[in-house]
């Protein structure tokens, strides 16, 4: 295991030229407690040549997440001021906010046939409705956050959810919704309406080639595919995400049925997100053998059975607690009509959700309950999606006579400088950045100037920005805002197999192996709650973006020699990099083997070092990358 010599390193230094490295000056700060959470507010001196962003209107609007916490935050679950609608936190490990009642005011306009705000009526827009504000949604690059999840208000058509040849599943469709592969791993492309949806619905005509879309038994094909279909302004806004296709009917081994009376609202949230499942479809009508899986990835899908089930307010004979706590089935009694009759998600008719059950597919039913059908069936399809985070509100109140009408911020304002030059100076809320690369053709990468204050030092509060003074262990003998990357070291690591490495984070070293999901609500990776506490501060300042920290490749792309080990040309050190790449101390989030991570020392040294190592968390501090939209 390599240790970093903290005093050789030193000497290394003493015949460093460190005058390049520039200071900010803090003058003040702002302590402001807003919802039970500090921020702080600076004003610093600004060094020339550092060019500005700016978000036009941004500032003076509001994304539909902080629409929804500044509503929830006046009114507790029953928001009276906004008349029949409410909204509540409710008893989802996610901590989920959502809309609940009868008619609540959460409708949007969406696929607008023009992009002039003042012209967005009912006759240019579709109306959706917002289905609330979800907690640790994961995108197709494995980032976590909270994002809005929207549902058209008007069925979309009556299809199929699934189709076959009559002689799989004696037709009736197979209810895998992603694709997969069959037993002897071949392809299978996935359910005829996830295609639908995701090809046809978007532009691409895919399957409707014929202009028709599934909607019987045996591959019948004889229903018209809609006409509007989602235009390039609507796809814009569109996050593609993981989405959750766990089974109803399978839990650790044992079946559920579909009325047992363990089948409440949360346990319905549970197996909707378990990772359990039944590999193949098993039953008397099925044959296939496509291999079923418990994620997908994908723009558009359909709600989920605890949508429908969670956004009841119920009522004056039948409360919410009680329709949330008894079985889902009986919601389809008289005497419990209130969960039914109190939520703005049911619709009287079948409606496909997005869950499997055995070898069927659960539908919200015109009794009030949710219940299985064959994927064959024609039932109402609602799509349903995820927006991207950079989506504000212009004006509306939400009711269905004046929805909101959104905007996609165009995000940033450059007053100066070059976004496609790596090196350049930019400056984000009084934040102030690198560019360090394009991380695709409508994104660029921003590396943090310096460490974050963390804490961790004698200098002061931790304010999780920022700071010129904060550069981990450095030329002083300083360690401010120094942290370990985790603990334990190895989360990654994988002793039963002779890579060491387990699968989600790939097959070989080096490997990315940051990440900010969380276990029981702590995170895996201790160092990815920094970088989301500042990606959420820039946002609370009118930017979206998302973050993370630096990889191996990208600093050796800056010029880091990964053989010689240094970032840095001094005595033959064989690095190229500038020396704003290594005036602080820093963790990647590349992993060199199944305990060490690639890291960046303040004199140019680029080592691997144990991750959860205290001695090591004495060294490198937080130096966030930011992913912004062009």
């Amino acid at each position: 295991m390599k240790k970093f010599n903290k005093d050789k390193a030193l000497n290394k230094l003493d015949n460093k030229n460190n005058s390049n490295i520039k200071r900010n000056t803090i003058i003040f700060s702002i302590c402001i407690l807003v919802f039970g959470i500090i921020y702080f507010s600076f004003a610093r001196y600004e060094a020339t040549n550092t060019y500005s962003l700016i978000s036009g209107v941004v500032a003076e609007k509001k994304t539909i997440a902080q629409k929804m916490i500044s509503l929830a935050s006046n009114g507790v679950a029953d928001l009276a001021y906004d008349g029949t609608d409410s909204l509540g936190e409710y008893g989802t490990p996610d901590n989920n906010l959502r809309y609940i009642g009868v008619n609540p005011n959460n409708y949007i306009y969406f696929n607008c046939s023009t992009s002039n705000l003042s012209e967005m009526n009912d006759s240019t827009c579709e109306k959706w409705r917002i289905i609330g504000l979800f907690n640790n949604i994961e995108d197709e690059n494995g980032v976590v956050a909270s994002r809005i999840k929207i549902v058209r208000a008007e069925s979309l058509g009556i299809y199929a959810w699934d189709s076959s040849d009559s002689s799989v599943n004696s037709g009736w469709g197979i209810n895998q919704w992603g694709p997969s592969t069959y037993e002897d791993s071949t392809s299978y492309e996935g359910a005829d309406l996830m295609r639908e949806l995701n090809t046809d619905y978007l532009g691409n005509i895919t399957v409707g080639t014929d202009g028709k879309w599934y909607n019987h038994t045996n591959n019948t094909k004889s229903m018209n595919m809609p006409s509007n279909i989602l235009n390039d302004s609507a796809q814009s806004m569109i996050q593609n995400i993981k989405w959750n296709t766990g089974s109803l009917s399978y839990d650790a081994g044992r079946f559920v049925s579909i009325s047992s009376e363990l089948l409440n609202v949360s346990y319905v949230y549970e197996l909707e997100r378990a990772q359990d499942f039944e590999q193949f479809c098993t039953g008397d009508y099925c044959n296939d053998t496509v291999i079923r899986t418990t994620t997908w990835i994908g723009k558009v899908a359909l709600i989920y059975p605890s949508d429908y089930l969670y956004a009841t307010s119920g009522g004056s004979t039948t409360n919410r607690d009680v329709c949330l706590s008894i079985k889902q089935y009986d919601w389809k009694e008289t005497e419990v009509s209130d969960c039914q009759n109190n939520d703005w998600l049911f619709s009287n008719q079948y409606r496909w959700t997005l869950t499997p059950y055995h070898y069927t597919v659960t539908s919200e039913g015109s009794e009030g309950l949710v219940g299985a059908a064959a994927a064959n069936n024609a039932d109402d399809v609602y799509p349903t999606l995820f927006l991207k985070n950079n989506i504000v509100i212009n004006s509306g109140d939400g009711s269905e006579s004046n929805p909101y009408k959104l905007a996609k911020v165009s995000n940033y304002k450059i007053l100066s400088g070059d976004l496609d030059t790596v090196g350049s100076e930019v400056k984000i809320a009084d934040e102030e950045f690198y560019v360090i690369g394009q991380e695709d053709e409508n994104h660029v990468k921003l590396l943090s100037k310096w460490n974050l204050n963390v804490g961790n030092n004698p200098k002061g509060t931790a304010t999780n920005l920022q700071d010129s003074d904060v550069k981990g262990w450095d030329e002083n003998k300083n360690n401010y805002g120094a942290v370990r990357f985790s603990d334990p070291s190895d989360y990654w690591g994988d002793g039963g197999n002779a890579v060491k490495l387990k699968p989600e984070y790939g097959s070989s070293f080096p490997a990315w192996v940051y990440t900010n999901k969380k276990e029981n609500g702590i995170y895996i990776a201790e160092i990815a709650e920094y970088v989301d506490n500042y990606v959420t501060y820039l946002n609370q300042q009118g930017t979206y973006v998302t973050g993370r920290i630096i990889n191996k490749d990208e600093l050796v792309a800056l010029g880091c020699n990964e053989t010689t080990e240094h970032c840095d040309s001094d005595e033959g050190h064989g690095g190229t990099a500038p020396a704003w790449v290594y005036q602080t101390s820093y963790w990647t989030g590349t992993a060199y083997d199944d305990e060490e991570l690639f890291t960046v020392y303040f004199n140019g040294n680029f080592y691997h070092l144990v991750a959860g190592d205290y001695w090591e968390g004495d060294v490198f501090g937080v130096r966030p990358v930011i992913i912004l939209e062009k």
